[in-house]
Parts: structure tokens; C-alpha cells; sequence
């Protein structure tokens, strides 16, 4: 009796334990990039970093990226060139985290790229 019992409550359990553990952290970061990516160009503009989660900053991916570029040069009023724009942003991110470029920078040559 006490094995068919624990034959129904084991699953149940280890279910919720991984929903606990893997499920919500996940559900959390995507939600949290959504509402990141929900912003008007002008929020979109104005973060210049990644999203953070836990005190960690998570890198854009490419299409962000793109994306915010493609808002920045149309929104410009004289044509910029993409390698300007980025160009400025590396400067304010060396300005303002000198020392995670840094890090990125040695992980780069590290890489041998």
C-alpha cells in the first residue's frame, strides 16, 4: 500500500520540484525580456545595456541589436553610419563599465577572434 502510494507521489513531486527550480527562473527571464522589448523607441534608445537578471547582465542578441540600430539611424536626422553609431555606444560602455569590457576584451583574444 505504501508503495502504490509513493508509485503516485514521487512523479507529482519531482514534477514540482523541476517546475520550482528550472520552470519559474525560465518563465521569469522570458517575461522579462518581453517587457524589455515592449518599450517605445525612445525607452529603446535610452538603455544601453542588456537585460539584468539576479545582478548578471544578459547580452542582446543580434536582432536587438539590429533592431535598435535600425531605430537609431532612422531616427537620425543626418544619415550616421552604423559603424558611428556603434562606435559611440562602445565609448559610453567603456566609459561607463570599463572594466566588463575589459573582461569581454580578454575573453576575445583569448578566443583568438
Amino acid at each position: 500500500m505504501i508503495r502504490t502510494a509513493l508509485h503516485y507521489v514521487v512523479p507529482i513531486v519531482l514534477v514540482l520540484l523541476v517546475y520550482l527550480l528550472i520552470g519559474r527562473p525560465v518563465l521569469k527571464t522570458i517575461s522579462a525580456r518581453g517587457s524589455a522589448k515592449g518599450g517605445s523607441a525612445g525607452t529603446a534608445l535610452a538603455k544601453s545595456g542588456g537585460t539584468t537578471i539576479g545582478g548578471v547582465d544578459i547580452p542582446r542578441t543580434v536582432r536587438e541589436l539590429e533592431d535598435e540600430l535600425r531605430l537609431a539611424s532612422d531616427s537620425a536626422t543626418s544619415q550616421v553610419s552604423k559603424t558611428e553609431i556603434i562606435r559611440a555606444r562602445l565609448r559610453e560602455k567603456i566609459q561607463k563599465e570599463p572594466e566588463a569590457v575589459a573582461q569581454m576584451v580578454r575573453a576575445l583574444l583569448r578566443e583568438g577572434a
